[in-house]
């Protein structure tokens, strides 16, 4: 029975996508054509068809590789529903998922890694601190809007003491 807890635990971790250099995940989609960022890293147009050419190469590559760790984590679904449990074979099935976790997030590197190359070190750390700017305030305002909305609920606000 504890074999199936740590799978179900290693589960539920393995859904979230695992982080890149350091934290920085990077901001997702093409970013690079808003013009606001295209300005503020003086992008050329040659580097901005460099980047679309390598984030079609790189989204081709993660949804084949989505695809395999989704079809690891149904196969590793089945074993741990069968009975009797074949202990063996759940752990290198959780191998197996592993592994492709592994190999989505060094593609997800591997076009943060083309990214960097493609800016250089100054752009690429204007492009970083933009970035984590942007993750803060984002944060920042959602929790500001939980405690409004908390603040807005009967018996939450003032007085309710």
């Amino acid at each position: 029975m504890r074999i199936v807890w740590i799978a179900v635990a290693a589960l539920l971790v393995g859904t979230a996508g695992p982080p890149c250099a350091e934290g920085f995940v990077g901001p997702k989609g093409k970013w690079w054509h808003l013009p606001r960022v295209s300005e503020s890293l003086n992008l050329t147009d040659q580097e901005k068809a460099q980047l679309d050419e390598k984030y079609m190469a790189s989204r081709r590559r993660l949804i084949e590789l989505k695809s395999a760790l989704e079809r690891e984590r149904l196969e590793l679904e089945t074993l741990m529903e069968k009975e009797p449990l074949d202990e063996a074979a759940v752990m290198q099935r959780y191998g197996l998922l592993d592994e492709a976790r592994s190999r989505l997030s060094m593609e997800r590197f591997r076009f943060l890694v083309e990214v960097r190359k493609i800016l250089g070190v100054e752009r690429f750390r204007r492009l970083k601190s933009r970035f984590q700017q942007f993750r803060k305030a984002l944060a920042e305002r959602r929790a500001a809007r939980r405690n409004a909305l908390r603040g807005s609920w009967p018996g939450k606000g003032r007085g309710a003491e």
